[in-house]
């Protein structure tokens, strides 16, 4: 996935680019959504069990 389909939002919000390009970080992106299925998992295993 590129960057370039993001939409800009720094001058709605006014942030710098460079700011929007950290909270939009593809990689804590993939490590929040690993995050967020393990946590799903574990309540899904949960309620099994």
């Amino acid at each position: 996935m590129s960057n370039a389909s993001v939409p800009s939002v720094a001058p709605a919000r006014g942030l710098p680019i460079a700011r929007v390009r950290d909270i939009f970080n593809p990689d804590d992106v993939q490590q929040r959504l690993q995050r967020l299925r393990a946590q799903g998992h574990e309540r899904e295993q949960a309620t099994l069990c």
